[in-house]
């Protein structure tokens, strides 16, 4: 596994491939180490680590642990004034309280009632071509809609737009 950005273990302990590389921060609620493969794991920034063990890392930055007296190391390269005290927070996987939730229906209703797409009408100067713009034309980038700005000035009305497709 390689990770080119950071890595986040919201809620427990973690066993990471030893073959993997992280390029930026390791964070993880509980204890981390890796399952034995491939030596240290590298890590490319700092390590949090809510647990009171560690091993098998190879850390450029920091190890950020809640009491680095109790703290077991196996195996990792940091260096001890990097070493540093921190009760280290657990953090949720993802914002799934109600109130954090993205309210997609309420977007898509404003987005529908908040439009401008009564304003491609059938042209009356071009009477046997339909030119109603509908959600079917708006999803094919093929197709093209010449803006009421373009009309004769007989079919224009006051709510056209010269915003369309081109």
């Amino acid at each position: 596994m390689n990770v080119g950005g950071s890595l986040i273990v919201g809620t427990g302990d973690v066993v990471i491939p030893g073959t993997s590389d992280i390029k930026k921060d390791l964070y993880a609620f509980g204890a981390i180490r890796t399952d034995g493969t491939g030596g240290q794991l590298p890590v490319g920034k700092d390590v949090y680590s809510g647990g009171n063990s560690v091993a098998n890392l190879d850390i450029t930055g920091r190890l950020f642990v809640p009491d680095p007296a109790t703290l077991t190391r196996t195996g990792v390269n940091v260096a001890a004034n990097n070493i540093v005290q921190l009760d280290v927070p657990q953090v949720s996987p993802c914002p799934c309280e109600a109130e954090r939730r993205v309210p997609i229906v309420d977007l898509v209703t404003f987005a529908r009632d908040n439009n401008d797409n009564d304003l491609f009408v059938d042209d009356p100067a071009t009477p046997g071509v339909n030119e109603a713009f509908d959600a079917t034309q708006w999803s094919n980038p093929a197709v093209t809609v010449r803006p009421p700005s373009t009309w004769p000035a007989a079919a224009t009305t006051s709510r056209a737009s010269t915003r369309g497709r081109a």
